[in-house]
């Protein structure tokens, strides 16, 4: 009876451990090609790897019971470990250590033997300079690996180096592996120091080197003579002299061109036309070098002009005005000179310029804003020194009179004036076409309220099909009077006659290129028929535009488009009229006047034709007539339908409330009944093993119900057995019936299967009462990795039916201590060593 107990009792211990988490198994950290290198009489190198990074240590001795650790806490995959004072012709054991793996040769341990005692000197391989640039030394040199080296300065100890290993690329240069540098060493100013290396290796061989070292603080002076900034040759010979005997070089425009030694310099160097960078470049024998820096610029040819006028070589006036662009001599003056021929002969005398400009860098220099009829006002002087050559008899024939001529040119002069004073030229002519006459006695406007279209039509202008209407009145404010009828006040015969009226483009080949009028320019056609009214003083014009550029489309913001559709027509309009004379005939009696019209006369004026073009609209920015149409039936449709569906939708959120609440007590409470009766199940079976109707291990209730699966599942896994391999094999025998849950424990299963029933209800009741978002709401602001190691740990929640539960271990550090492949982490290491501890 008191045994039956005890067994009761610790079945009952043992049925209040549940395991809930489950560990991967841990893979141990590997080592490979352990091996010791570079042995000698006193030293050796441990090196091996690991397949991850970890710290390096090693233990040595001459005993495998008693070892000596050595090693260095930086994580790498590559290890080596240095030892030195080892003893000569000794063997020694050694094992190696790297995170929580050691590696001792299975038990037998690493060993090697130091060679015999070195009596032999060390090699050194170390040049010294004969002279050094300031008084710090720098001394590079290789010997033995750890070996000591010490410098002497006139006897005196300066420094200590030991000779460490570089890597492959650094050490490719030197004879011997050990490197070893001095850097900083002072040695006294401009005067020879004695500079001794004695090398000491591990045994206590030595060897030494000694040399006389210069130390020069004094930079070498160059001294030369004024140079000029500008020649009139292509060669400049250099005089100068230097403190110190130095080799020297002579760069033009970085190329060298001289070099030699010597302590003066007398060279002459070849310059190119314009601006030449000369350098001489001295350095003595200590390696200081000095640099003297100067330019001169070469000029033996008269510059060269050539320009260009933006708008062309014809403009109408009120117009005439362009920019003028052009390249010459880098550096020089330009100077911009216009002349108009009056009816007299002269000659130019080019004192004073209509503007003055200096071409840049590269020869290129701009006249903005040129107005080719009147001169700006200036208060400056603005000539050239010399007038050039061909130039200084230069003359301008007369025309006609002024007014009578429809068509001036101008005569346009660019002076260039290099540094040196040579100067050069271009000239070229303009054609300004009369827009008035010397008779004025019409004044013409166009009459806007008759201007039509408001806006032109994009699209019709696109195709060529767009017409454009204007109205021009001729008001007379000339001197010639009408014949009234002194009874009536009527006008019989009017003061003047029209007998004709020209409409053309004031367009010249410069304006159809022109960004701000080749749009009016180009669609503008060339004639047209303007309808008179009775009398001729008003005229009405239709112009069929030609197709323009593509303005259906609006290619960018509203102000730009909006600046871009403002199109001018610029016309010619020539007026040929006669007016009105009277004529005094008779004898010394009397006299009688009579009346006609005189000569025929012309008058010229341009005006500006001005319209807007609309901007086309993009419909699919606005709402479609559709949408505009039906939306307010759509919306109160809509709205009637939700209000209908509402309490629909709110009797069946609280169903689902309620199953929610339900389902999550059940799932509570059979989780409790599966609890207890799992346990109970068990005691019962256990009593009938002890009273013989059940069998022990085969159709009992064990106490690990882990490894046992419900029948379902084991049919459903036999089917697919045959896919599953590796570690997703199933480690429960598939063909089994009998070992099931459902045979050996049925009332935990019932209650297994009852639960999930539960679980399920829950998750699709609460899932909507909830409106939990799938993926879940955490995953939004996550990083990747940590939605990555979820996945993996659901992934992974099937590990208890491959076998592996955790169990339960007390006094954690016995079992740590014993394993030498039980990674810690910070916490078991705590735990640790605070003493005892539970893990699993």
């Amino acid at each position: 009876m008191n045994h039956n107990k005890q067994n009761i009792a610790r079945l009952s211990s043992l049925f209040m451990i549940f395991l809930f988490i489950t560990l991967p198994l841990a893979s141990a950290l590997e080592i490979s090609n352990v091996q010791a290198t570079q042995i000698t009489d006193t030293s050796a190198v441990i090196s091996w790897k690991t397949d991850e990074p970890a710290d390096t240590f090693v233990g040595f001795g001459t005993t495998k019971t008693t070892l000596e650790k050595k090693g260095d806490s930086s994580k790498l995959t590559t290890h080596e470990m240095p030892l030195f004072d080892l003893k000569p012709k000794t063997e020694y054991f050694f094992n190696v250590e790297s995170g929580t793996t050691t590696d001792d040769n299975a038990g037998k341990f690493y060993s090697f033997e130091t060679k015999a005692p070195d009596t032999t000197a060390p090699e050194v391989e170390l040049e010294f300079p004969k002279m050094i640039a300031g008084n710090q030394l720098t001394l590079k040199g290789s010997t033995e690996l750890g070996a000591t080296a010490t410098i002497y300065v006139d006897g005196n100890q300066a420094g200590i180096a030991l000779a460490k290993k570089l890597d492959e690329t650094a050490g490719k240069e030197y004879k011997h592996p050990g490197i070893f540098t001095f850097t900083g060493i002072i040695l006294q100013n401009n005067k020879e120091n004695t500079v001794k290396v004695e090398v000491a290796d591990p045994s206590g061989n030595k060897a030494s080197l000694e040399a006389k070292i210069f130390s020069d603080t004094n930079k070498p002076v160059i001294t030369m003579g004024k140079v000029p900034s500008l020649s009139g040759d292509t060669s400049y010979k250099i005089e100068a002299t230097v403190s110190e005997e130095v080799s020297y070089e002579i760069t033009v425009n970085n190329k060298s061109v001289k070099k030699g030694e010597g302590k003066t310099i007398s060279e002459t160097i070849s310059l190119k036309e314009g601006k030449n960078d000369v350098h001489i470049i001295a350095t003595d024998k200590a390696g200081w070098e000095v640099v003297e820096k100067f330019s001169i610029s070469a000029d033996t040819k008269e510059p060269t002009v050539k320009f260009k006028i933006a708008k062309g070589n014809e403009y109408y006036q009120g117009s005439a005005e362009s920019s003028i662009s052009g390249t010459t001599e880098a550096g020089a003056k330009v100077f911009l000179y216009i002349y108009r021929p009056t009816t007299i002969e002269f000659n130019p005398d080019f004192s004073k310029a209509w503007m003055e400009t200096t071409a840049n860098d590269k020869g290129e220099f701009t006249f903005e804003e040129v107005n080719f009829e009147s001169q700006p006002i200036s208060l400056k002087s603005l000539a050239p020194k010399q007038v050039p050559q061909g130039l200084q008899k230069v003359t301008l024939q007369p025309v006609a009179q002024a007014g009578a001529i429809q068509r001036q040119t101008s005569h346009i002069y660019v002076i260039a004036e290099d540094q040196s004073g040579k100067t050069g030229y271009q000239q070229a002519t303009v054609s300004i076409n009369s827009c008035f006459s010397g008779e004025s006695v019409f004044q013409v406007n166009s009459i806007t309220q008759f201007q039509a279209p408001l806006r032109l039509n994009p699209q019709l202008m696109d195709e060529g099909r767009e017409v454009a209407t204007a109205v021009f009145n001729f008001s007379y404010s000339g001197t010639a009077s009408p014949v009234i009828d002194p009874t009536t006040g009527n006008e019989i015969e009017p003061a003047f006659k029209i007998t004709d009226v020209r409409f053309e483009p004031a367009c010249t080949q410069g304006m159809l290129k022109d960004e701000d009028t080749k749009l009016g320019c180009n669609i503008l056609p060339r004639t047209t028929m303007p309808v008179p009214n009775n009398d001729r003083t008003a005229y009405m014009l239709t112009y069929n535009l030609k197709s323009s550029e593509t303005l259906s489309k609006k290619e960018s913001g509203y102000w730009d488009e909006f600046k871009k559709r403002q199109i001018m027509f610029p016309l010619k309009i020539t007026v040929s009229y006669q007016e009105r004379e009277s004529v005094t005939t008779g004898n010394v009696l009397g006299s009688t006047t009579t009346a006609h019209y005189g000569t025929k006369k012309t008058q010229v004026s341009c005006q500006q034709l001005g319209y807007f073009v609309d901007i086309p609209v993009d419909s699919s920015e606005y709402i479609p007539d559709w949408l505009a149409d039906e939306g307010i039936a759509t919306t109160t449709y809509v709205s009637e339908k939700i209000e209908a569906i509402l309490p629909i939708l709110e009797k069946t959120i609280l169903v689902t409330g309620v199953g929610c609440i339900t389902s999550f007590i059940g799932r509570i409470g059979f989780r409790f009944a599966r609890i207890f009766t799992s346990k109970m199940e068990v005691i019962q079976s256990k009593a009938a093993v002890f009273a013989g109707t059940k069998k022990e291990n085969q159709d009992d209730c064990p106490l690990n119900q882990e490894d046992l699966i419900l029948e379902s599942t084991r049919a459903d896994w036999e089917k697919i057995q045959s896919s599953l391999t590796g570690p997703s094999a199933s480690k429960v025998d598939l063909t089994n019936q009998d070992n099931t849950l459902d045979k050996r424990c049925p009332a935990t299963a019932k209650l297994w299967k009852a639960e999930a029933a539960f679980d399920q209800a829950y998750r699709w009741s609460c899932d909507r009462v909830l409106c939990r978002p799938a993926p879940a709401a955490w995953t939004a602001s996550a990083e990747k990795k940590d939605v990555d190691i979820a996945v993996l740990s659901q992934e992974q929640c099937t590990v208890t039916s491959r076998g592996i539960p955790l169990v339960k271990v007390e006094n954690c550090q016995n079992m740590i201590t014993k394993s030498a492949t039980i990674t810690l982490g910070a916490e078991a290491l705590r735990l640790k060593s605070e003493g005892t501890f539970t893990c699993y």
